[in-house]
């Protein structure tokens, strides 16, 4: 799903004049402390970064654990967010982020489209970067980590 003002389904608030979407993500209970009793902004560094979806996501996904266990639906859960099977990630959070700090994890960072491309767009250059993230230099690094696992 696109992260976009006008899709429908998504929840979005004004913050200090920064427009920020309802997202959720998926967290042990170590990260959980970089978010519970947070008043105010919870930066997520680059230590933190986090994948998120839109809840909506989530309730169109919902067929996909019907008949499910708690340990099948687990493993489902973790194989749509792309994770170990070994991975202990069983909370979820929900919260307001700026959609200027985020990007797909694919060789088109934009979030705000239905899909994306197989390569890199011409304005994803060697420079390109999304708030401190050289994009380039991510997504490098992210497919090195994807191959040990």
């Amino acid at each position: 799903m696109p992260i976009r003002k006008d899709w429908p389904g998504e929840e979005w608030v004004n913050e200090d004049g920064t427009d920020m979407v309802l997202v959720v993500t998926l967290v042990d209970s170590s990260r959980l402390q970089r978010f519970f009793g947070q008043e105010g902004t919870c930066r997520i560094d680059r230590e933190m970064g986090t994948w998120v979806t839109i809840p909506e996501d989530w309730k169109s996904r919902k067929e996909v654990f019907a008949g499910f266990d708690s340990a099948a639906a687990h493993m489902r859960l973790l194989q749509i967010y792309g994770l170990a099977p070994d991975c202990d990630y069983n909370i979820m959070v929900s919260f307001y982020a700026d959609p200027a700090g985020m990007f797909r994890p694919s060789h088109d960072p934009d979030i705000t489209t239905t899909s994306g491309a197989l390569e890199f767009p011409d304005y994803a250059d060697t420079d390109y970067t999304i708030g401190e993230t050289n994009f380039r230099e991510w997504y490098r690094y992210s497919v090195l980590c994807r191959g040990r696992l």
